[in-house]
């Protein structure tokens, strides 16, 4: 019950601010903490940047605005309360807002604290957040029962309210422009009728598995069974021995693959760098020809954050909204977990969630993009599918060796400019293998859920299918691990195969080196389409049914600035080390395919023709004026690169 005298009829012995000038002041008296607690949450989760002014005011704003919905609720709820009343009510809102969203958003990130996806971690997360708004909420009623103690000073409560309103006008008028200048307006790049393209082109279908090896698997001439429906695939299909990546990361390699640019045409190159704005996309040529498109990515780099969304009309995860700048705020990640899913990195959603959209889409010709992350470190396959490639062998550590814990300094560049490079035993090695060969058989056994599935809708004789890999893994080959700090075969060769509507009988194999970037501009032509605006790549021939070129065209892939490698016929050139005095070295793959003896000194030649090739090359396929998108760096990313061995 609330007295007569706390209500707003109530005429107080001094005067008092009106309506607005009290929600100005409480205003006023919450923004100073808000603001502090921005600048601090920012700051703590850019732990490995320091955060920019606008960085800083932008997480100042996002506790501004749940200081702004705070007063405005409260000054709903009370409105009938005196101002000497309302103004701590507010300010005690607020406090509870904060406690929890951002101090429950922190809690929980505890390392002692159990993990989200546990039942005990569920448990602690519901009553962390239940306690804290108990908690806010008794401030609030204690506010209104003390009310009587809280006697604002007449003329001070009048001034700061006035300034407080001002402050508050500003605040609005502020963000509702900023928020219609920033707003994303997604205008059509491209003219699309469907309905008049319905029935003329056939599905297109790209599956990409990340971190993939082409020399384990079996079709390529492994001993172990990692791969029986991709063999089976690939027996009626164009299947390439010498198919390329445009770069050992998946970040170059898939916007390569998107743009038909190579890296040192789009720039592209790092993993908190977003796709350029600037270039059209496939999928954006394939809606101007009617296409439904869409793309199921289990890879967070390959974000609509970082624009891979562009001409996709579907993208899962959808990322988090337009107004989540860098997700540097706890309001920002709990946003997030609603909307990006639990499961995002998993191949059963990429492919539930890709037949749920092919049984909605049957009105118009559909290119889909499938990004499969399986065999990706941490190595980590179900009991069954280790078993079924490697019964009985040791179980070996599930990460490699990360490159940062042993560069030391960022002037190291690559695993063979290190003075001390890790090893494994030999039976940790081999388990580290086994490991990651059942990875390759789980996410071959997702691989064939997708083939089933198409065959079930009839959809799969109709289909152009494609298989390939964005980069493959090191395992010690070169002394190196991972990925992304050597450019040798195991890192390049892609397990690239073609399967057009109907199929190839027996399978075709072609052993010419090519590019992927040479084969999205094979499948356009294929399509009878125009080629991409800035497309590099060149028409493989053997598949369009036309003679092949007698010369012999070399094949890049790179990490620019400082590595590089060309493919010229049997040779193969691998360019590392500091990029102002780069090491190269020779290799003839006829007669060496692992790449174990350098042919630099004894025929130096032959090394001259390659890197004259290699530059010439690397020249063409320069194109100024491209630039990558700005970095969206948030904390829930850094923490997931970090797993992943990206960063420190």
């Amino acid at each position: 019950m609330i007295p007569d005298s706390d209500r707003q009829t109530d005429v107080s012995g001094a005067p008092s601010p009106t309506f607005l000038r009290a929600t100005g002041l409480a205003f006023l008296l919450v923004a100073v903490p808000a603001v502090l607690i921005g600048a601090v949450e920012t700051t703590l989760t850019l732990r490995a940047f320091a955060p920019s002014f606008l960085e800083l005011l932008y997480g100042a704003n996002v506790h501004l605005l749940m200081a702004f919905a705070s007063v405005v609720v409260a000054r709903g709820l009370l409105w009938k309360l005196v101002d000497r009343v309302y103004v701590p009510a507010a300010v005690a809102m607020y406090v509870m807002v904060e406690l929890s969203f951002t101090a429950a958003f922190w809690i929980l990130k505890m390392t002692w604290v159990p993990r989200l996806s546990s039942l005990p971690g569920k448990f602690f997360a519901v009553g962390t957040v239940a306690v804290l708004m108990l908690a806010g909420a008794g401030l609030i009623v204690l506010a209104v029962r003390r009310r009587s103690s809280h006697r604002w000073p007449a003329r001070a409560s009048v001034g700061a309210g006035k300034i407080g309103t001002a402050f508050l006008a500003l605040f609005v008028i502020a963000n509702v422009a900023s928020g219609v200048w920033l707003y994303p307006r997604r205008g059509n790049r491209v003219n699309v009728n469907a309905s008049d393209r319905a029935g003329v082109f056939p599905d297109v279908f790209i599956i990409l598995v990340d971190t993939l090896r082409r020399d384990h698997l079996a079709a390529f001439g492994y001993a172990r069974p990692t791969s029986p429906n991709l063999d089976r695939f690939n027996s009626e299909s164009f299947v390439f021995d010498a198919a390329y990546t445009p770069s050992n990361k998946t970040v170059p390699s898939v916007v390569s693959l998107f743009t038909g640019l190579y890296p040192t045409a789009h720039q592209t190159i790092g993993p908190f760098q977003g796709f350029p704005e600037s270039v059209p996309t496939l999928a954006d040529h394939f809606r101007a020809y009617g296409y439904r498109t869409a793309a199921f990515v289990a890879n967070m780099l390959v974000s609509v954050e970082r624009g891979f969304g562009q001409g996709f009309e579907t993208f899962s995860p959808t990322g988090m909204p337009w107004w989540c700048h860098h997700g540097r705020t706890g309001v920002e990640a709990l946003v997030a977990y609603l909307y990006v899913p639990q499961d995002a990195g998993s191949g059963y959603r990429v492919t539930r969630e890709f037949f749920e959209w092919l049984d909605v889409t049957t009105d118009a010709p559909r290119f889909a993009y499938l990004h499969f992350m399986e065999p990706h470190s941490s190595y980590s396959p179900p009991e069954k599918d280790f078993a079924a490639v490697s019964e009985g062998r040791p179980t070996g550590p599930d990460t490699p060796p990360m490159f940062h814990e042993f560069a030391g300094d960022d002037t190291r560049l690559d695993w063979e400019s290190l003075p001390n490079r890790p090893t494994l035993t030999k039976e940790d090695l081999e388990g580290m293998v086994a490991r990651y060969d059942g990875e390759i058989h789980f996410v071959d056994r997702h691989f064939g859920s997708v083939l089933n599935g198409l065959r079930k809708r009839g959809i799969f004789e109709k289909a152009h299918i494609v298989f390939l890999t964005d980069h493959g893994e090191e395992l010690g080959d070169h002394g190196g691990w991972f990925h992304g700090h050597s450019i040798y075969e195991e890192l390049t060769a892609s397990p690239l195969a073609y399967r057009p509507p109907g199929g190839v009988a027996g399978g075709r194999r072609i052993e010419r080196p090519v590019s992927l970037v040479d084969f999205a501009a094979t499948l356009l032509e294929a399509l009878g389409m125009e080629p991409m605006a800035l497309h590099q790549g060149r028409p493989i021939p053997e598949v369009l049914g036309r003679p092949t070129a007698g010369a012999r065209l070399s094949v890049v892939s790179s990490l620019p600035p400082h590595l590089y490698s060309c493919r010229v016929g049997p040779w193969k050139l691998i360019r590392g080390g500091d990029p102002m005095s780069p090491t190269d070295r020779l290799f003839d793959l006829s007669a060496d395919p692992l790449e174990q003896n350098d042919l630099s000194e004894v025929m130096p030649d032959t090394l001259a023709m390659v890197r004259d090739s290699l530059q010439a090359t690397v020249l063409w396929r320069t194109v100024p004026g491209i630039h990558a998108r700005d970095p969206r760096i948030d904390p829930e990313t850094l923490e997931r690169l970090r797993s992943l061995g990206y960063i420190r």
